[in-house]
C-alpha cells in the first residue's frame, strides 16, 4: 500500500513539474483543449445509447412487438413514431453513425491542436534550452558530454512534451470517456454498466500493473544505451587514424555491434508492450460478449436480452479501444518520463539563467573602443578545486602593445585566458575590456576582439563560411574574408581549390591538414579587422615554416592591434613587449624577454635548449 502511494506521490509530483514548464496562458489552452475532449465523450455516450435502442428496435420489429417505454420515448424525442419499423430502424441507423463519426472528427480535430501546440512548445524550450547553454559557464557545458546534450535539446524535450504531457492529455481524455458512458449505463442498465466497468477496468488495471514497472526501466535503458552507442560510433570516426595502428578497429565494430543489438531489443521490447493489452483486451471483449449474452438471454426475455447486448457491445466498442489507450497511455507515461528526466532536470537548472538576446553582428561604432585590458585581483578557483588556480593577479593589456603568457603546463594560461575572455566567473577580482565586463563588450563591439583556441573547428561548407563562423551567409563579406585569408597566410591553400573561397570544405574539416585548420581558426579572429586577438597556442600545430609566417604576420600587427599570445615556442614571443610567467596560478616574473629569462631559471633554460 505504501509503495503505491509513493508511486502516486511520485507520478503527481512528476506531472507537477512538466505542468511547471507552461505560462498561465498556456495551462488555459491545454485545460480548454481537454475540456473539449471531455464534453466529447457525451457523443459518444449519444451514440451508444442510440445503437441500444436500435437493437431492442430491431428485436421489437421481428417479432412484431411494440417497443418499450424507452425506446417510445427515444422515437417520439426524435418525432419519428410515425415512420414504418424499417424508416425509424434507418434514422436511428443514420443517427448513431452520423453522431459517433462526429465524435471521431472532433476527437482528430481537437487531438492535431494538441499536437501542434506541444510540438511549438517544445521547439520553444529547445529553443530557449539551447540560448541558455551558450549563456552558461564553459564549465557547465563541459561536464556533460556532448551526445548527452545533444540528447536533452532534442529527442529529451520532444519525448517530455509529446510523449509524456501530450499522453497525459490523451489520457484525461479518454478516461472521461469511460467515465461518461459507464455514468450513462448506469442509467439505463446498471448491471450492464457495472459488469462493463469491472471487467474493462480490471483487466486494464491488471495489465497497467504488470507493464508500467517494465516499461520505466525499459525507457531508462533505452535512453542510456542509445546515448552510449552514439558516443561508441563518434569515438570510432574521431579516433579513426589511432584505431588503424593500433589494430582496433575490429573493436570498435564489435563494440559498435553490441550496443546496437542491447538497444535494439530494448527497442523492441518498448514497442512490443502496447501490443500485449491490444490482444488481451480483444480476447476479454469477445468473452464479455458471450457472457452477458448468455446471463441476458437466461434471465430476460429476447427482446430485453438482445437490447442489453447490443448496448454492451456498442458501449464496449468504445470502451475497449478507451481502456487500451488509457492501459498504453500509463506505461507510456512511464517509459518516456524515464527517459525524459534528464531534460527535465536540465530545464530546471537553467531555470535562472537568461535567454541570449539578439546582437548586432558586426561593430556599430568602432571609434569609441578603447583596445585595453585591465585585469585586477583576480581570483578564480574550479569547483572540485580546495585552493585557487590563480590568484591575486593583476595586468594591464595596453593598446597595441603584444603580451605574451607562458608558464608550464597546469599554470593557469587557459584559465587566464577564460577569465579574460568572460566565460569563466571569478571568485575576486576583476576584468575589464574598454572600461567595461568582457561579455557586455562583446555585446556592445561585437567583432572587435577576435580568439584563436588551441583546436579550430571546422565545419562542413565552404571557407567563406568557416572563416565568417556564425555570420549569416548573405552577410559575409567577401572584401574581409580575403584580407583575413591574407594576413593569416592562407593565400597557397586557397589557391589549391578551383572554388577559391566557396570551395566546399567537407564533414569536419576532413580535406584539411593541421596546420591549414589552425591557419583557418586564424584567420577566423581576424575577419572583422579586431581591435584586440587574442591566441591559445594558436601556433603549436603549424611547421616551422608556417609558424615563422604567422609570426611574422602578428608582429605586423603589432602596434595597431592589442595581442595577447600564450605560447610554448618561445621563438613566438621574443619581440613581444611585455612577456608574463605564470607559475602555479601566480605572475612569477614580468617585463621584456630577456628579463624574464634572467629572473626564471625554467625560463632561461628552455630559452638555451631552443637556441635563442
Amino acid at each position: 500500500m505504501k509503495n503505491n502511494e509513493s508511486g502516486f506521490a511520485n507520478s503527481f509530483k512528476y506531472l507537477t513539474r512538466c505542468i511547471s514548464l507552461f505560462n498561465r496562458a498556456d495551462r488555459y489552452k491545454i485545460i480548454l483543449l481537454t475540456v473539449l475532449q471531455i464534453v466529447a465523450g457525451f457523443l459518444d455516450l449519444l451514440g451508444v445509447g442510440l445503437i441500444g435502442v436500435l437493437g431492442a428496435l430491431g428485436v421489437s420489429g421481428i417479432q412484431s412487438r411494440q417497443p418499450g417505454n424507452r425506446v417510445n420515448s427515444v422515437l417520439e424525442f426524435l418525432k419519428i413514431t410515425e415512420l414504418t419499423f424499417q424508416q425509424q430502424a434507418l434514422v436511428l441507423a443514420g443517427s448513431a453513425t452520423l453522431v459517433l463519426t462526429l465524435r471521431t472528427l472532433i476527437s482528430v480535430f481537437l487531438t492535431r491542436k494538441t499536437l501542434n501546440f506541444l510540438s511549438n512548445r517544445a521547439a520553444g524550450i529547445t529553443s530557449d534550452l539551447s540560448s541558455k547553454i551558450l549563456n552558461s559557464e564553459l564549465s557547465f557545458v563541459k561536464s556533460m558530454p556532448s551526445q548527452e546534450i545533444l540528447y536533452r535539446l532534442t529527442t529529451g524535450v520532444g519525448i517530455l512534451f509529446l510523449g509524456v504531457l501530450g499522453t497525459v492529455i490523451s489520457l484525461i481524455s479518454d478516461f472521461s470517456l469511460l467515465l461518461v458512458i459507464t455514468l450513462g449505463l448506469f442509467l439505463v442498465d446498471p448491471s450492464v454498466a457495472l459488469s462493463t466497468f469491472l471487467l474493462f477496468g480490471g483487466i486494464g488495471l491488471a495489465l497497467y500493473k504488470i507493464v508500467s514497472s517494465k516499461a520505466r526501466n525499459a525507457g531508462a535503458l533505452n535512453m542510456t544505451l542509445s546515448i552510449h552507442s552514439s558516443e561508441i560510433i563518434l569515438e570510432a570516426l574521431d579516433s579513426y587514424r589511432v584505431a588503424m595502428v593500433r589494430n582496433r578497429r575490429s573493436y570498435y565494430s564489435e563494440q559498435i555491434s553490441k550496443s546496437r543489438f542491447k538497444l535494439a531489443k530494448t527497442q523492441a521490447d518498448l514497442q512490443f508492450m502496447p501490443s500485449i493489452t491490444k490482444y488481451v483486451i480483444e480476447s476479454v471483449m469477445l468473452l464479455g460478449v458471450l457472457v452477458i449474452a448468455g446471463v441476458q438471454f437466461a434471465l430476460k426475455d429476447a427482446v430485453q436480452a438482445t437490447a442489453t447486448m447490443a448496448l454492451f457491445m456498442a458501449a464496449s466498442s468504445r470502451i475497449a479501444p478507451a481502456v487500451m489507450r488509457i492501459q498504453q497511455a500509463g506505461v507510456q507515461i512511464k517509459s518516456n518520463a524515464s527517459s525524459a528526466d534528464s531534460t527535465l532536470d536540465l530545464i530546471e537548472k537553467l531555470s535562472t539563467t537568461g535567454v541570449l538576446e539578439q546582437s548586432e553582428i558586426m561593430s556599430i561604432d568602432r571609434m569609441t573602443f578603447v583596445p585595453e585590458i585591465i585585469v585586477r585581483d583576480v581570483c578564480v578557483s574550479y569547483d572540485s578545486a580546495q585552493v585557487d588556480v590563480l590568484r591575486d593577479i593583476n595586468l594591464n593589456f595596453k593598446p597595441g602593445t603584444l603580451t605574451a603568457i607562458v608558464g608550464p603546463s597546469g599554470s593557469g594560461k587557459s584559465t587566464l585566458i577564460d577569465a579574460i575572455l568572460g566565460i569563466k566567473t571569478l571568485r575576486a577580482g576583476s576584468v575589464s575590456i574598454s572600461g567595461v565586463p568582457p561579455i557586455q563588450a562583446f555585446e556592445q563591439w561585437p567583432s572587435e576582439v577576435g580568439f584563436v583556441p588551441q583546436e579550430t573547428y571546422v565545419r562542413k561548407g565552404t571557407i567563406r563560411e568557416n572563416i565568417a563562423l556564425g555570420f549569416p551567409v548573405d552577410q559575409i563579406s567577401n572584401e574581409a574574408v580575403l584580407e583575413a585569408i591574407q594576413k593569416a597566410q592562407l593565400e597557397d591553400f586557397l589557391a589549391s581549390f578551383d572554388n577559391g573561397i566557396y570551395a566546399e570544405l567537407g564533414e569536419s574539416g576532413s580535406s584539411v591538414s593541421g596546420g591549414q585548420r589552425q591557419r583557418l581558426g586564424i584567420a577566423r579572429a581576424l575577419y572583422g579587422n579586431p581591435s584586440i586577438i587574442i591566441l591559445d597556442e594558436a601556433t603549436s600545430a603549424l611547421d616551422a615554416a608556417t609558424e615563422q609566417a604567422i609570426t611574422s604576420a602578428i608582429k605586423q600587427l603589432k602596434g595597431s592591434v592589442t595581442l595577447i599570445v600564450v605560447a610554448h615556442r618561445l621563438s613566438t614571443i621574443m619581440d613581444a613587449d611585455n612577456v608574463i610567467y605564470l607559475s602555479d596560478g601566480l605572475v612569477s616574473a614580468a617585463g621584456s624577454f630577456n628579463q624574464v629569462r634572467r629572473a626564471v631559471p625554467d625560463f632561461e633554460t628552455q630559452a638555451q635548449i631552443m637556441g635563442l
